[in-house]
């Protein structure tokens, strides 16, 4: 009888032990197969005979992350917006509170990608250190929105500088109370595609330029900005654009809709001035009121080309600008086209003016010599190819001006090939005024085109000085002789003017 107990015994637990068996070696399989699918980062040790997997952890600076300096981990300090910024990382912002004042007594550099700079009503950024730039951007994509800037008791710094940054943001900002040699509200160098927008500067007394590019500031939008240069002197210009540099260049500046009050400066100044041509660029829909007698509205500097400057707008305002109201030094295959002149007249001059159309603009009140100049003193200068038709100029009552004047007084320039249609010229008729007057006192005018004006009431419609010629379809074959010399000059002919 006791043997047979261990038979049953084995008859019934054996299958019972394959079976668990089975089971046990089932479930650790699934168990290894599932852990085997989670990535290694992040496994924590075996516990309770179980494989335990953790979730890794989210990054540190997460997409669209805010911080706000609320004065208390972040106080209202040059060391709490440090901090803040690198707390914040890439695609991210930073936020100033309304009233929130932050004195900034050390440079700040914003290296990380699409990262804002946003202050709430009344927040504001105070200088705290003199002649360093307060915020440096080098990353892309980075904005600084909304945000008051003040010279305070160290106004000789630039708040803002763009530093081969791409695609940077500064809108809705104001600056106050900066001046100095190195002070801009906004410095560009090697920043592409920055957007300026919807700001305003007013420069302190002694001056600064509120916007000033230069060193491969490429495709930069300057537009919808207030700026207030009236305290500025002669090399402070509301909006400066310089190549300066071998090597380097501006081109691809848009200046558009901006109101400016210049001081003694110009509004705009764009051009190579040491660096590389100025190409493609864009000044229009502006508009430029004098508070100062300086040097005038609008510049286009040398060597410049492939550029338009339309419809802007230019009011002296009683003042006297030194240059013009749309001056051209130099540049080349551009347009001035439907720009309103109240107080300055149009120039285009220098070294070289090739290929430029300047049409339907307005000239009035203005206080040089004649209402659009064209013309070089540099020796091998060169102003051909030009056309100047459709613009309508009204000479100050009282004054023996020119309507349109083109004069060539250097050795070796060419005056050539230029054309004047369809211009109107009104005059009070006051003895010395001239609807266009055509002068060459030294180099060669020839082959110009005079095709038809409108002169009303100038005491001369027209008026030649030394030798031009004409193509065959103008209105004169050729000017006419100089006059007879003098009995007691004999048969010498009269000199030229020089």
């Amino acid at each position: 009888m006791h043997r047979r107990v261990p038979r049953v015994l084995r008859r019934v637990f054996v299958p019972i032990f394959v079976l668990l068996l089975a089971v046990f070696v089932h479930a650790l399989l699934r168990t290894n197969f599932l852990a085997a699918r989670v990535p290694s980062v992040g496994r924590g040790k075996p516990r309770g005979g179980q494989v335990v997997v953790r979730r890794i952890d989210p990054p540190e600076t997460p997409f669209g992350r805010v911080v706000v300096l609320d004065g208390a981990t972040y106080p209202w300090t040059d060391a709490g917006f440090s901090a803040a910024l690198a707390a914040a990382g890439s695609h991210a912002t930073v936020v100033l509170p309304p009233q929130a004042l932050v004195t900034l007594t050390s440079a700040h550099t914003i290296a990380d990608d699409d990262l804002t700079v946003r202050c709430e009503p009344g927040a504001a950024f105070v200088s705290g250190i003199d002649e360093v730039s307060l915020i440096t951007i080098i990353g892309s994509s980075d904005e600084i929105f909304g945000c008051e800037f003040t010279g305070g008791s160290h106004p000789h710094s630039n708040p803002l500088f763009l530093w081969n940054s791409r695609n940077a943001r500064i809108q809705g900002n104001a600056a106050t109370g900066f001046f100095g040699a190195i002070a801009a509200f906004v410095y560009l160098v090697g920043a592409d595609s920055s957007i300026i927008q919807g700001n305003q500067c007013t420069a302190a007394p002694g001056g600064t330029g509120c916007i000033f590019g230069e060193k491969d500031a490429l495709n930069t939008l300057v537009k919808d900005n207030d700026i207030n240069e009236s305290l500025g002197g002669p090399d402070d210009h509301d909006i400066t654009f310089h190549s300066t540099t071998p090597g380097t260049s501006v081109s691809g500046t848009q200046i558009l809709n901006n109101h400016m009050l210049a001081g003694e400066g110009f509004c705009v100044e764009i051009g190579a001035f040491g660096g590389e041509s100025v190409d493609g660029f864009v000044i229009s829909g502006n508009t430029c009121e004098m508070s100062a007698n300086g040097l005038g509205g609008y510049s286009v500097g040398s060597t410049a080309a492939f550029w338009s400057v339309v419809d802007n707008i230019f009011d002296a305002h009683g003042y006297i600008p030194q240059i013009a109201c749309l001056e051209v030094a130099g540049a080349t295959d551009g347009i001035l086209l439907g720009n309103s002149c109240n107080g300055g007249h149009i120039s285009l001059s220098n070294v070289e003016a090739q290929r430029v159309t300047i049409s339907s603009n307005v000239i009035y009140n203005f206080h040089a010599a004649a209402g659009i100049y064209v013309g070089t003193a540099v020796t091998s200068g060169e102003m051909s190819d030009n056309l100047i038709t459709s613009n309508l100029i009204h000479l100050p009552p009282g004054t023996a001006t020119a309507g349109i004047w083109q004069q060539c007084l250097a050795r070796g320039a060419t005056c050539s090939h230029n054309s004047y249609y369809y211009n109107v010229v009104v005059s009070d008729g006051t003895p010395g005024s001239v609807g266009i007057k055509f002068e060459n006192d030294n180099g060669t005018s020839s082959d110009e085109t005079l095709g038809p004006n409108t002169f009303h009431t100038p005491a001369e419609s027209i008026e030649y000085r030394g030798t031009i010629t004409f193509v065959s379809d103008s209105a004169p074959a050729h000017a006419p002789a100089p006059p007879a010399p003098p009995p007691h000059l004999g048969s010498e002919a009269s000199p030229g003017r020089q």
